[in-house]
């Protein structure tokens, strides 16, 4: 029930998926700036959360998807720590220490995908490693499945998918054993894990006329174009690659857990130490897993590829502290392979258990204070208590069937699902929209993000009226500043438009030399807000021309909120041409 306040879910993730439920189709939005770049990033995850939005047309049940994908993750590692021979006492604990570290933690609510991708790598490695071993097809058509649904949530995962592939390929060849029935079985396990990534090529390909949506040339091909919105926010003098700078940049990624911020912390160096030698030892003891393990080491390899990319140096150098996230999966490998390089004989691996233990426990101490303020504390407090009702009720109806007999399954399964539906709707009756936007203004997370516009949000959706909203900004090197999701409304109630402000219609980049200033046209504007039923507009930081525009004509907008020159909402008074 907490608001949401993650960066890239409130210019982005979330404003993808409200839009899908609102049209049923593909987002008609079109805008300069950082919208220009976001709109073609493949949205496999984004989908979740537009499912999680459609029984109730808002975002009741979208932190539940968070919830479900780090469940998966630690069920995922579980797996793989049973794949690399480990006992159910210390996978457990392999488990409990992965999803509480601050990075895996921090995430859940903040709607990224990342999880997701997590999840779903480590659901493809564990499958591959039963296929390589065993030769059975399940795991196989399993595995293309799940490094496919990860391809198509983001792209840095198609080098493990790719790898994955071939080794898989080279198992089949390389055993007789009912090779064409295999071989068949992989085509159609790579034909339907290609349809979780064939509508994000598609779709771009339309829009821009290239598949990818930054740069990128394979084989003489062209697969991507510049956009005038990315390159201007890679065109920085950084020091990556410098020993100093990205040492610096590990020790935010790994800092004491005291630290207020995501991240991997410094106790789980000693497992990343241990990791190699856990390897080498299983690869050396194991011959069935060598093939699973060298599939493991290629995981790790493609997420440092992509973490130290040159398109990522800017993210990596100088927002190190929320991009934790991109490491994990490499941290939760780590985990069971530096519990395998212990002795399985003596108390090593128990010594190594109570060592982690006691690090969740820190953790716990440090991080959960930094999770709650008292508002969304009072919230959870009531959410927890109509989760407490439906879950007795729950329980009851399954002890009932399952212990005493005295009910049919049918009727049981009617009750479980009764109580749930009545949580679900009770805590969907609790929303209220005063306490949503105090909780948005004052909830504590690790990632903070620029909340000027919390107000002028609530003020457009006060009277519940559904309303147009017109969006804009100042152009920007960072391009992530149109924090958007908020203006959709409560309920989904609202449309976000951009109004382009050539004379002619077209978009004027964002860029180091835009020329909006003086290629916008006022009367042009101002008649496709009318034409467009436009209500408000809002108008980001840094100033636009629009701002000053709709200062300049009080008779046509009045400002409802803002501060001197940098941002404002405005009430448009024409508000001819609703549909």
């Amino acid at each position: 029930m907490l608001p949401t306040i993650g960066w890239d879910s409130i210019t982005y993730h979330y404003v993808k998926a409200g839009m899908w439920v609102q049209s049923g189709g593909p987002i008609a939005l079109n805008a300069p700036g950082g919208w220009s770049m976001y709109r073609s990033i493949f949205g496999g995850g984004e989908i979740f959360s537009a499912w999680a939005m459609l029984p109730f047309g808002n975002d009741l049940l979208v932190g539940a998807v968070d919830v479900i994908w780090w469940a998966c993750c630690g069920i995922a590692l579980a797996a793989l720590g049973r794949e690399f021979g480990l006992r159910v006492r210390h996978r457990d604990i392999i488990v409990v220490y992965a999803i509480f570290l601050p990075a895996a933690w921090d995430a859940v609510g903040w709607g990224y995908v990342d999880l997701a991708s997590t999840a779903l790598l480590l659901t493809g490695l564990v499958f591959a490693i039963r296929a390589l071993r065993s030769r059975e097809p399940e795991p196989l058509l399993l595995c293309l499945l799940a490094v496919g649904l990860a391809s198509g949530i983001k792209l840095t995962a198609v080098p493990f998918a790719a790898v994955t592939v071939g080794a898989l390929l080279w198992s089949v060849v390389a055993h007789a054993d009912n090779r064409a029935g295999r071989l068949r079985l992989l085509v159609v396990g790579c034909t339907a894990g290609l349809l979780f990534v064939a509508p994000w090529l598609v779709n771009n390909f339309v829009d821009t006329g290239y598949p990818l949506r930054m740069p990128m040339t394979v084989a003489g091909l062209q697969l991507g174009a510049d956009n005038a919105a990315f390159a201007w926010s890679q065109d920085r003098v950084l020091p990556a690659y410098t020993l100093r700078a990205e040492f610096d940049a590990l020790v935010k990624l790994f800092p004491l857990p005291n630290v207020n911020e995501s991240h991997l912390s410094a106790l789980t160096l000693p497992a990343l130490l241990l990791a190699p030698v856990g390897f080498f030892q299983l690869f050396r003891t194991r011959r069935d897993l060598r093939g699973g393990l060298l599939l493991t080491l290629a995981l790790c390899v493609t997420v440092l590829m992509a973490f130290y990319n040159a398109v990522f140096s800017f993210s990596r150098l100088e927002f190190t502290w929320v991009n934790a996230r991109f490491l994990m999966p490499i941290a939760y490998v780590a985990l069971p392979l530096a519990m395998a390089a212990l002795p399985k004989q003596g108390r090593a691996r128990d010594v190594f258990r109570w060592a982690l233990v006691a690090a969740v426990f820190i953790h716990f101490c440090f991080f959960a204070p930094m999770r709650f303020t008292q508002p969304s504390a009072e919230l959870l407090a009531i959410a927890g208590l109509v989760g407490a009702g439906c879950a007795l009720g729950t329980l009851f109806a399954l002890h009932a069937c399952l212990v005493r007999k005295l009910l049919p399954p049918w009727v049981t399964i009617a009750a479980v699902t009764a109580c749930l539906l009545a949580g679900v709707t009770g805590l969907n009756q609790l929303r209220d929209l005063d306490q949503r936007y105090l909780l948005l203004a004052h909830r504590n997370v690790s990632a903070d993000v620029f909340r000027y516009w919390w107000q002028a949000a609530y003020l457009v959706e006060e009277d519940g009226a559904p309303a147009r909203v017109a969006l804009t900004a100042g152009p920007r090197q960072d391009a992530d500043n149109w924090l958007m999701y908020y203006f959709l409304g409560r309920n989904l109630q609202n449309t976000l438009h951009y109004v382009p402000i050539s004379a002619d219609g077209t978009l004027i980049p964002f860029g180091p030399k835009s020329m909006r200033q003086t290629h916008g046209d006022y009367t042009a504007w101002a008649s496709r807000l009318e034409d467009s039923g436009i209500t408000h507009v809002f108008s980001f930081f840094p100033t636009s021309v629009e701002l000053s525009w709709m200062d300049a004509h009080p008779d046509q907008f009045t400002r409802l909120v803002g501060d001197a020159e940098h941002w404002a909402l405005f009430q448009v008074h024409v508000t001819a041409g609703i549909e």
